[in-house]
């Protein structure tokens, strides 16, 4: 059951939210932004029209997305009084804390990736390391997880370059994702992956650079310093499948046996 102070957790988070995101700046400029639209002569100059219209889009998403959150976190307060009097079930209260938890997260998430590389595409290339077919094989579907990743949250994916596996699955792959944070979502996907650690058998290097940014030396000389190599110390994941079902972020500790539902 969802409790006070867990709601009052989240409310917390959100007044922290409204320093870190300078929401009263922010309408500001919405506001000076919009005039520039309403503004005769807007549409003479279309690239510079549309770099306003970007600033716009941009900022509106911080204010809005605050002001969804706000909103929902009310629902959870309504529900968890509603809930006392017997008005709601339990399974409702925990629905709407679920829902602007989800929201709060996603803004946090966001407000850390203030590199501006972080806002841009990324390239991902998958290479399947030592164990042959199988490794081939388990290559092949990482990058269906990280196809369908992307799709799923809105981006579009444009197949770069790829190299078919002698039996089956692949033994390379580049793959570019277009959308807003793509590089910043992604970054941390620099490593490997293992699957059923137990075998170790089937191994594979994620490497990510950023396009828009890449002739820039500083950006690209850290991005290949964070290449590893296809081997025990360097693993970000394990994936087990068989006997048991289990994913370990190796990084974070973080683990779960929902196998299905991290790689689909």
């Amino acid at each position: 059951m969802i409790t006070q102070d867990q709601a009052k957790d989240l409310g917390a988070r959100l007044e922290t939210l409204v320093t870190h995101l300078h929401l009263e700046d922010k309408r500001i400029q919405i506001l000076n932004e919009e005039e520039k639209t309403a503004a005769p002569g807007f549409w003479d100059d279309p690239k510079k029209a549309e770099v306003t219209l970007k600033k716009l889009r941009q900022l509106k998403y911080w204010v809005e997305g605050f002001e969804t959150a706000q909103a929902q976190f009310n629902e959870l307060e309504l529900s968890l009084e509603f809930f006392k009097e017997g008005g709601v079930s339990e399974a409702e209260v925990v629905a709407a804390h679920k829902k602007v938890e989800t929201t709060i997260e996603e803004l946090e998430f966001k407000n850390m990736l203030s590199g501006e590389e972080d806002k841009l595409s990324a390239v991902l290339q998958i290479t399947a390391g030592a164990g042959g077919t199988e490794s081939c094989d388990w290559a092949q579907m990482l990058m269906r997880m990280y196809v369908m990743w992307a799709e799923k949250s809105g981006m579009t994916v444009t197949e770069l370059n790829l190299q078919q596996g002698d039996v089956a699955g692949i033994k390379t792959v580049t793959i570019q994702i277009d959308g807003d944070y793509g590089f910043g979502y992604l970054k941390g996907e620099n490593g490997v992956h293992r699957l059923n650690k137990e075998k170790a058998v089937q191994l594979l290097k994620s490497q990510l650079y950023e396009m828009e940014i890449e002739a820039r030396n500083a950006a690209r000389a850290e991005i290949e310093a964070g290449k590893k190599k296809i081997e025990w110390g360097s693993q970000i994941r394990n994936y087990v499948m068989h006997p048991y079902k289990l994913v370990k972020d190796v990084r974070t500790a973080h683990e779960t046996s929902n196998v299905d539902g991290v790689m689909n």
